[in-house]
């Protein structure tokens, strides 16, 4: 009795253990999420979306009043009522008009704010492009490498039959010392495949910032999940979404508006100042001095730099050139998006098209290596048909492996090139932010 409950015991055991045995690999949303935690190029754009809040901060606290302070010391050599004066003074100076230029350096604040977080969007996107590559390609290495053992299992299997023919005089010996051959290159190419495995691994670490010879167990997820896709839709999801296009036309305002700014050079600026000054002759300006101790005054000021042999027109007619450049290079952008697009839609056309000839290419293979093996033991064939058969397997799974590889990364590019692939994970800035 007791035995048989140790046995549904085990039993139970292994049973939970291999159905949480995916638990301790990672997932693909899993390596993006360590990805984004880690990654310096990530980090770098979340510090450059921070100086730009610090620098908008400051233009706008341009537009409130300063307040300064000064205290200063003089000698007078000879004077009849004292060697020394003291003064302390008090100004609170309030800019009313600077041609729009502090008005216009805000609107350019706010939009380098914008173009700081298009950039810090455009790293996480570009990252997370990088792990799915690097994340199918392992995937699809260790399934070329699986491939590969069985291969050589199939291989060392004819071979122990060409042996066994061989000692029997069923076949001559160039038979047998061909299937060693073919056996000895299945032997090099699982190592060629294990290394191309290890090296997949390694750009994996590598992208989670870890040393490259970590181990790394991962989720298979290389299967074939059909997307319905439609060109213009997708297109026109591009065009909205792209950072690049968004902060080239932010590039654009951003030029409009240094249009106005070189413009406010050659208009008039008003300020407006108060001051309290007091005087005294000792440290503390606790005693009078000669003249009045205490000065109040307001000041309206006024000043128009009108002629300057035409620089401010110069300046003007430059940042309209600068201007054009940009809207030019947004259409520039826009065409380069959209081939980027084109390129990815129809990458995942052929994929989806080859996964459904290689598998059946692998189903005939299968069945020409059976029949061949067959022919092979009732002596109607050479093991030239059977090593050409198992070429012809192994290469028609090989082939179906590679297109779902294509598929899957050609998915990860489209959503990449539409500017949709941070919107399948995570976007949880990893400094507590909300990712844009």
């Amino acid at each position: 009795m007791w035995s048989v409950l140790r046995i549904f015991i085990v039993v139970v055991f292994l049973f939970v253990t291999a159905a949480h045995a995916d638990d301790t690999k990672l997932s693909l949303a899993d390596c993006v999420t360590l990805a984004l935690a880690k990654s310096p190029e990530v980090a770098a754009a979340r510090a450059g979306w921070q100086q730009r809040e610090a620098e908008l901060k400051a233009a706008r606290k341009a537009l409130y009043p300063a307040l300064s302070f000064q205290y200063s010391y003089g000698g007078q050599d000879g004077s009849p009522v004292t060697d020394s004066t003291y003064e302390t003074s008090v100004t609170v100076e309030q800019p009313l008009y600077q041609g729009r230029a502090l008005v216009t350096n805000v609107d350019l604040g706010v939009l380098a704010v914008d173009d700081a977080l298009l950039s810090r969007r455009k790293a996480r996107d570009g990252l997370i492009l990088k792990v799915h590559e690097a994340y199918y390609g392992l995937l699809s290495a260790q399934r070329l490498a699986t491939e590969a053992e069985q291969a050589v299992h199939r291989l060392k299997a004819h071979v122990g039959d060409a042996k066994s023919f061989f000692e029997t005089g069923l076949i001559p010996k160039n038979d047998l010392l061909q299937s060693e051959v073919e056996e000895a290159q299945g032997e090099q190419d699982l190592l060629a495949a294990r290394n191309q495995t290890a090296l997949a691994a390694a750009q994996l670490n590598l992208l989670l910032r870890r040393p490259v010879e970590t181990p790394l167990a991962v989720q298979d997820c290389l299967v074939y999940t059909p997307r319905p896709v439609e060109w213009k839709a997708l297109l026109d999801k591009a065009l909205a979404s792209r950072p690049e296009l968004s902060q080239q036309r932010l590039a654009s305002e951003q030029a409009e508006k240094r249009i106005t700014l070189a413009r406010s050079e050659s208009l008039p600026t008003v300020s407006l100042s108060a001051s309290y000054e007091k005087t005294g002759g000792d440290f503390l300006i606790s005693s009078p001095s000669y003249g009045p101790t205490e000065v109040k005054s307001a000041q309206l000021t006024a000043r128009w730099k009108f002629w300057t042999w035409g620089q401010g027109e110069d300046k003007v007619a430059a940042a309209r050139h600068i201007y054009q450049q940009s809207r030019e290079t947004e259409s520039e952008t826009s065409d380069a998006i959209t081939l980027q697009v084109r390129q990815a839609y129809l990458n995942l056309m052929e994929a989806e098209k080859n996964i459904g000839v290689t598998k059946q290419a692998i189903t005939s293979a299968e069945e020409n290596y059976r029949i061949n093996e067959d022919r092979y033991h009732a002596q109607l064939n050479t093991s030239t048909e059977v090593l050409d058969a198992q070429t012809l397997l192994t290469k028609a799974r090989t082939n179906y492996f590679v297109a779902l590889h294509k598929y899957n990364l050609a998915l990860a590019t489209l959503d990449w090139a539409t500017g949709t692939i941070d919107h399948l994970h995570d976007t949880t800035d990893t400094a507590g932010h909300d990712a844009p």
